[in-house]
């Protein structure tokens, strides 16, 4: 096929490799044999001129072409033909010089295997008009050649062309395209619209206006960018704008309020913000002590509220201010761990001890008992306290004991009369106390306190609750009372109590063996020392505990051996094989 047959056809978009064209006619016979069809002869080219271009190389097909095509019947579309035709890249390029289309231009500058051909069809595409434009727009964001599209990119002037292009170009390219915006308006399209956000970002930078930077931290897609404009935003009024846009993001208006410095701006965000994060970061900036008062008695967030509180001792204030600001909280603050966060910075004794005696939160009012030091406040908390930890704190921190009977006979909180019992030096009082006290935690204080051994040995015989019976038989001395606790009482601690207490081999022997729980069994074993019992216990208890406490105190190897070899649990062979180690290395003794 030959550039007349080309010049036939409809302007279509050639292939990346075109298709070889047909063999030249042999004459002129042929030629218009195979020409049938083809436009009259005044829309075609004549046959030798399609001849010359077919055969044309280098400079001379630029002559030839240009020469070819001014005989034309329809320039431009002879132009359209060639260029998107011709298999020679030089002849296209000759095409393409005369070319005036946008449309087809950005075809071949997207689609023409030869970078030259490319790189002349853009060259000749400008953006001043709609078309061009459009051209320009179309290759910055489809070129697979980023050089070139950037090189387009810089050479575009149509604000509009280049807000296109940084929209929606590749990175590279739009930055290109953003280097060479100056529109304040553009930039900022390109700030809110733009798909990528360093794109974006590098607009924003671009951007002085307050009220743009504004609209862009209010209303970009990307918190990056919105982040972005709010670094370089200034203005007071703008920066509360964006800390009043709630649909901005904690995330954006957090930084708007790190710079602001008007106190009333910061006041209102701090105590009304619905964001936590927000509040925060007012919180951290306000100045005005009845801000931070109302934060710590108001805010919903624990985290906050203890801020405002730690806020206090910022600020320049004098010392009444201060001790004011921290009772004003302790007193009126809903919160209990705000309340005490607050006492642990108050020095005044008399608001201490109004604390400890009313405050309806344990840790609030052992806190500041804790802080109270006078005998006399401490004697109002114990005998005026609302509340039965406070007076038991205040009983067992006061020297005085003149009041200790009162408080243990008369409290009607146990606590209070236990740590009242354990300041009591009279033993006839102790005594009362213990046998008619309905309450088990002030009879086994006053049984941890008692001498007489008489009354010990009643309580652990016969007390109704084992923690009494327990606390008489670890301080009872009478044997009987002992042998009797370790093989009758029902509470096995009371049992294991008295085993611990006793020596004789008989009964450790019989609860080593009989008692029905291993606690009281090996504690039996461990202070055996009757071989024979250690090695029915070592072998035959149901325990691996007790067995293992027995293995431990073997002297006999052979039975270390078989237990090591025998036992199914591993603790209890472990402890066999280390008793016999023990007993078969030969003891060493220092030189002289």
């Amino acid at each position: 096929m030959g550039i007349f047959d080309w010049l036939k056809r409809s302007p279509t978009r050639p292939s990346a490799a075109p298709t070889p064209p047909d063999r030249a006619p042999a004459n002129e016979a042929e030629a218009e044999t195979k020409a049938q069809g083809a436009p009259a002869p005044e829309d075609r080219f004549p046959l030798e001129l399609a001849r010359l271009i077919d055969s044309a190389h280098g400079t001379d097909a630029a002559a030839r072409v240009q020469g070819c095509i001014e005989q034309a019947a329809d320039r431009s579309d002879a132009l359209c033909k060639i260029a998107r035709g011709a298999r020679n890249a030089s002849i296209r390029r000759a095409a393409v010089d005369g070319l005036e289309s946008p449309e087809v231009l950005i075809e071949l500058a997207l689609d023409d295997p030869d970078a030259e051909v490319r790189r002349s069809a853009i060259a000749r595409i400008t953006d001043k008009t709609a078309a061009g434009s459009a051209a320009i727009v179309r290759f910055a964001c489809e070129s697979v050649d980023t050089s070139l599209a950037r090189t387009v990119a810089r050479r575009a002037q149509a604000p509009e062309t280049l807000t296109l292009i940084a929209c929606d170009a590749p990175r590279a390219v739009a930055q290109q395209a953003i280097a060479a915006l100056r529109d304040p308006e553009r930039l900022e399209q390109v700030a809110v619209a733009a798909g990528d956000a360093v794109v974006a970002k590098a607009a924003v930078k671009k951007i002085g206006d307050q009220s743009a930077l504004m609209r862009i931290a209010e209303g970009a897609a990307s918190e990056l960018v919105r982040r972005a404009a709010v670094k370089r935003l200034s203005d007071e009024s703008a920066l509360a704008d964006v800390v009043q846009h709630r649909d901005a993001g904690s995330e954006v208006r957090r930084p708007a309020v790190a710079k602001i410095q008007d106190e009333e701006i910061l006041t209102e965000v701090a105590l009304n913000d619905p964001e936590a994060d927000v509040r925060r970061s007012a919180l951290e900036r306000v100045t005005g002590i009845e801000t931070l008062v109302s934060a710590a008695c108001r805010d919903d967030s624990s985290a906050l509220r203890e801020l405002a509180v730690d806020r206090f001792e910022t600020l320049q204030l004098s010392a009444d201010s201060l001790s004011d600001a921290y009772q004003r909280v302790a007193s009126v603050c809903p919160h209990g761990d705000t309340r005490l966060a607050a006492v642990r910075h108050i020095r005044d004794r008399m608001f201490l001890t109004g604390v400890a005696k009313h405050d309806a939160d344990e840790s609030v009012r052992r806190s500041a008992v804790h802080r109270v030091r006078s005998r006399a406040q401490l004697t109002d908390i114990a005998e005026n306290g609302e509340h039965g930890d406070a007076r038991a704190i205040a009983v067992r921190k006061l020297r005085d004991t003149s009041k200790m009977g009162s408080f243990a006979l008369d409290d009607d909180d146990p606590s209070v009369r236990a740590a009242a019992v354990r300041k009591l030096d009279q033993q006839e009082l102790i005594a009362a106390i213990a046998r008619i006290d309905d309450d088990w935690h002030v009879r086994r204080a006053a049984v941890e306190r008692l001498e007489d051994q008489g009354e010990l040995a009643e309580h652990a015989g016969h007390d109704e609750e084992w923690q009494v019976r327990e606390a008489a038989t670890k301080r009872v001395k009478d044997r009987a009372t002992l042998v009797s606790r370790a093989k009758w009482d029902r509470a096995w601690r009371v049992r294991k109590a008295a085993v611990l207490r006793l020596r004789d081999q008989t009964v450790l022997a019989n609860r080593a063996k009989n008692d029905e729980d291993w606690g009281v069994r090996r504690a039996a074993v461990r202070r055996l020392t009757d071989a024979g019992v250690l090695a029915n216990r070592a072998r035959n208890d149901e325990d691996a505990r007790v067995r293992e406490a027995a293995a431990s105190r073997l002297d006999d190897t052979e039975m270390l051996a078989r237990i090591e070899r025998d036992d199914v649990e591993s603790s209890v062979r472990e402890a066999a094989a280390a008793r016999r180690r023990e007993l078969e290395t030969p003891e060493t003794t220092p030189e002289d």
